[in-house]
Formats: structure tokens, C-alpha cells, sequence
């Protein structure tokens, strides 16, 4: 999926994520959840893209280093940050290889906007386990990650006031399926799934994964204490079966 590398690295998407500061509802759970330890912890930030997350988290942990696969990411980054906040550094590294990074290195771990899809589902095995490693043993690792049980939604024709838009939909929906050769119009979709859903026009691939399944991925890597929260109101989903129905399109997931 090294496809998606060449979109992050585009001017058009770089700008994007550049513009774009708004933390989602589980962050800002999650972040309130945090915020009375944060100040003693050294945070990782993978996938920081254009620093959505750093306006945020920065100003109140101990350290911070963000990280991006896309060097165009990082500059936007240092134009934006090291000026303003003393604590902060930015490197280009992959989260597949951290070996910049030494063992038991962070107490906080973030990686959003479903950072983990981007990359295919072997190397998703990989990074957990990079990421276990930076990870100090009473650290906390928090991720997003797209839902399966949301992927029905992408084939939905939603009607709108605006006919233009109702149409581009429909085009859309037509360009999906066609794309993703009957993929999404199986009965089943098993615990994981790499799709074109349109994103950044059509130019990505990512990984959809059962979010039970996920869980249990989490706890054989080694992860403990799991949680999970829904994208839609950002509350934490304590159950088993609200879990295997929730149909939000990500998830997020705290875990130590």
C-alpha cells in the first residue's frame, strides 16, 4: 500500500491536513481521561500529518515528538510548532521501523485518523509490536482504525438538498463498487477487509477491521487493560455486544 505514501505526500492533501485542528469526540475523552497524568509523560505522536493533534496534546506533556512518514507532513510541522513550543521535535520515521527510538522511550503513544489502515494488514502486526517496544511497560498506546461494521454505510445513496451533490453521490457509490470488484457486496465481511473508499479522491487504500477482532489482535501482540470508544459520540463502549454492533465509522482504542 505504498500508494498511500505518494497521497500524503501530494501538495492538495498536505494543505488539507495543514487546515485541518479539530480534535474528534473520543480524543477529547480520551484526552480528558489523561490530562491530570500528562504532564509527566513523554508522548509519541505517530502519523501527526500537519499537527492536528499537536495544538492539543503539546502544551501539556512533558515532551512530545511527532512523527510522519511523509517528510512534506513534517515541514509543515516545524513551520508551525518549534517556534512556538520548546518540548517539541519533529522526524520523518516510519511506524514499521522505530528503531530511532529506544526501548521503554514513551509513556503515551497516539496514533489517529486511522494512521494503522494506511499500511497493509502484515505490517499491521509489525508496527503494534514497534510500537510495544517504544512503549514503557505502564504506558498507554491510544489508535484509531476503520470499522467493517460501518462499510454497508459506503454503498448507502443519501439524499441531500443539493441534486448536485445527490448525484456525485451516486457517482461515487457506482466508482466504489466498481473499483473494489464486488468486495463490498458480499453477504460477510470477515474480520478485516483493504478497500478503495473513495478517500482523497479515490487515491487511497485502507485497512477495515472487526473491532472484536482488533481487540483480540491487541491482546495477542501483548496489550492489556483495552478500550474502546465510539467515533460517533465518543463514548467508551464497555460491552461485548455494543461493541459488535456499533456501526461508526472508526473506532478508537485505549490500551496499556
Amino acid at each position: 500500500m505504498d500508494k498511500n505514501l505518494n497521497t500524503y505526500r501530494s501538495e492538495k492533501v498536505v494543505r488539507h491536513y495543514a487546515d485541518y485542528d479539530d480534535l474528534q469526540k473520543p480524543e477529547q475523552t480520551i484526552l480528558n481521561l489523561l490530562k491530570s497524568k500528562l504532564s509527566n509523560m513523554k508522548m509519541l505522536d505517530i502519523g501527526v500529518g500537519g499537527g492536528r493533534t499537536t495544538t492539543y496534546f503539546a502544551p501539556l506533556v512533558k515532551e512530545y515528538t511527532g512523527i510522519d512518514y511523509s517528510e512534506k507532513m513534517i515541514e509543515v510541522c516545524n513551520n508551525k510548532f518549534t517556534k512556538h513550543y520548546s518540548n517539541t521535535k519533529f522526524i520523518k520515521a516510519d511506524v514499521r521501523d522505530l528503531n530511532c527510538f529506544c526501548e521503554n522511550e514513551f509513556d503515551f503513544v497516539l496514533f489517529s485518523f486511522n494512521g494503522i489502515d494506511c499500511i497493509s494488514f502484515e505490517e499491521r502486526n509489525i508496527a503494534f509490536t514497534q510500537i510495544k517496544r517504544v512503549l514503557k511497560n505502564d504506558g498507554l498506546f491510544c489508535f484509531s482504525s476503520h470499522n467493517t461494521n460501518a462499510i454497508a454505510d459506503l454503498l448507502k445513496i443519501k439524499i441531500h438538498l443539493n441534486i448536485f451533490y445527490s448525484i456525485k453521490r451516486i457517482f461515487d457509490i457506482l466508482k466504489i463498487k466498481r473499483i473494489n470488484k464486488g468486495l463490498l457486496e458480499k453477504k460477510e465481511i470477515k474480520d478485516w477487509i483493504i478497500i478503495n473508499d473513495g478517500d482523497h479522491d479515490f487515491n487511497t487504500q485502507y485497512c477495515y477491521i472487526n473491532p472484536l477482532y482488533q481487540i483480540k489482535i491487541l491482546k495477542e501482540t501483548g496489550y492489556q487493560n483495552i478500550m474502546s470508544f465510539s467515533f460517533q459520540d465518543g463514548k467508551q463502549m464497555s460491552m461485548e455486544n455494543e461493541i459488535m454492533k456499533n456501526k461508526s465509522k472508526w473506532v478508537y482504542y485505549l490500551c496499556s
